[in-house]
């Protein structure tokens, strides 16, 4: 309000001094006063349109104003070297350029009918009023023009009328009179404070010392400072995501006396509230503004009205805000004062080290919980690689004698050339995929790890090795077998398919076991210590 009247007070002086200059013959002012004339009314109706419609800080509409204003002043330069060139023995209002100004400015009046009736900020009325009286002496002069003239006396008469509107600016930024409370007799001896704190606000502060979650600090946070500083609502503002979304995490109504739930708000919902986070600067906005921000916390809170509105901004070490609390007065219509933004701000650089705390914590459990789980899986995973190989034991020890060596005699009798060759190219292969494994876990039993595993990890390793020398065992057998089996008899189709189940079931295991230490042996259930 004080820099739009400034400005408007400004353009007023330039036209006086300019006008008091020319009279003294330093130029010609039929070339150059009925430009500036225009020039100076353009900038003013841009000024006043900017000043009813706007009554907050709103950068999109500083900028249209600004933009507004250069195209005013490039087409005064325009229209100055035209009028220049072609003034002499003409009348400026009777020329086409008289009629471009008067269709600007008409146009710039509309422009600001149409604001007001969309935003209708406090007063928005009597805005409304001044702009119809603007418009009136405007198309009066476009319609019908003092034609020997150089000036438009029904536009300078509307102004006279309509410019002592703008002493109505101020009284829509009065805060409510509240009266003052009758005067108590000062006692003969001054009492002495008996609390500090009142026992709800003591008792919520020790819930903080029982809390590690950052929902249930949340909670307790908007409750002990609602009570603290006899806020009607508290609110929780996280920062915003990457999306530019800004969610309410949770809040408490004072007068209700019940919780307020999480909602989520888009950046652009509540511009000054995003702005403030993102400059870490303390936000305070009365009831009377016309921005988004209350509004829209308003209507998603189901609160009717906000009423005024003080924010302030938990700030990390790393200078990034963590949080930010908004405190509202939709039912009291309390306006918060400089000692209550202090205040807040105070209680906001304590709550910093509790939050990171609260962060750090919740991380470790995170942490904590991953680590059990991959150690179940892990668990899990160990198991089942033991019982496949007790199952791969139990079916490798069918085809030895009792002295654990292998029968040849019934082997040669049941296994065809054909099945014998294939029997020792598998053995070879699940031999060398043993050596493999073997030389990787030995790698892996370098790093450190718990007690538990280097012991099922030590038993798993003996049992292959057991199956490695068993199968090597059976690798030479096989070799015999196959120097002799040219003097044995055909074999039955019963007799090739009962090897052939048999060469399958070993597969199997030895498959399972291999897959199940390079999963371990990899990593990717989690680190083995």
């Amino acid at each position: 309000m004080v820099i739009g009247l400034g400005l408007l007070l400004i353009t007023r002086l330039v036209l006086f001094v300019g006008a008091g200059l020319l009279g003294k013959d330093l130029a010609d002012p039929h070339s150059l006063m009925p430009v500036i004339d225009r020039t100076i009314t353009a900038l003013s109706l841009i000024v006043i349109i900017w000043l009813w419609a706007f009554s907050e800080p709103l950068r999109m509409a500083d900028a249209a104003s600004g933009l507004l204003a250069l195209l005013t002043l490039t087409a005064a330069a325009l229209s100055l070297v035209w009028w220049n060139e072609n003034s002499a023995g003409v009348f400026f209002n009777e020329t086409w350029l008289d009629v471009g100004w008067e269709v600007f400015s008409l146009a710039l009046l509309t422009l600001g009918i149409i604001l007001l009736l969309a935003r209708q900020p406090n007063s928005w009325g009597v805005g409304l009023g001044m702009l119809g009286i603007l418009t009136l002496g405007h198309l009066y002069q476009l319609i019908a023009p003092f034609e020997q003239s150089d000036f438009s006396g029904s536009v300078r008469l509307a102004q006279m009328a309509a410019y002592p509107l703008l002493l109505a600016l101020p009284h829509r930024f009065q805060a409510p009179a509240v009266a003052a409370p009758p005067k108590k007799p000062q006692p003969l001896v001054k009492e002495r404070a008996q609390y500090s704190v009142s026992p709800q606000v003591f008792r919520s502060i020790l819930l903080f010392g029982g809390q590690k979650s950052f929902p249930e600090i949340c909670e307790t946070m908007t409750r002990t400072i609602a009570e603290a500083m006899l806020a009607d609502v508290c609110l929780a503002l996280l920062p915003p995501n990457k999306n530019g979304q800004m969610t309410v995490q949770c809040g408490y109504d004072l007068i209700r006396e019940k919780q307020i739930p999480g909602h989520l708000f888009e950046g652009h919902e509540i511009p000054l509230l995003l702005s403030a986070m993102e400059r870490q600067l303390p936000l305070r906005l009365p009831a009377s503004s016309t921005s988004r921000d209350l509004f829209t916390l308003g209507t998603k809170l189901e609160l009717g009205r906000a009423g005024h509105l003080l924010a302030s901004f938990v700030v990390g070490g790393n200078h990034t805000p963590l949080v930010g609390i908004i405190l509202l007065s939709p039912y009291s219509n309390r306006s918060w004062s400089n000692d209550d933004q202090n205040f807040l701000i105070d209680i906001t650089d304590g709550l910093a080290q509790i939050l990171q705390r609260s962060r750090q914590w919740s991380s470790l459990q995170n942490e904590v919980a991953v680590s059990q789980q991959n150690l179940q899986t892990f668990q899990t995973m160990l198991e089942a690689a033991q019982a496949d190989n007790e199952k791969l034991r139990q079916k490798l020890s069918a085809p030895l004698t009792q002295d654990g060596k292998l029968d040849a005699e019934a082997v040669t009798h049941q296994l065809s050339p054909e099945q014998i060759v294939r029997l020792q190219a598998e053995n070879k292969r699940l031999g060398e995929l043993v050596e493999s494994l073997m030389a990787e876990n030995q790698v892996q039993s370098e790093t450190p790890g718990t007690e538990q595993l280097e012991e099922e990890l030590r038993l798993t390793l003996e049992e292959i090795a057991r199956l490695k020398f068993r199968l090597s065992e059976a690798d030479q057998k096989l070799l015999n077998i196959q120097r002799s089996s040219s003097e044995a008899a055909d074999l039955s189709d019963h007799q090739i398919e009962v090897f052939t189940s048999i060469a399958q079931e070993i597969r199997q295991p030895m498959s399972s076991i291999v897959g199940y230490t390079d999963l371990l042996l990899g990593e990717s259930a989690g680190i083995l210590g």
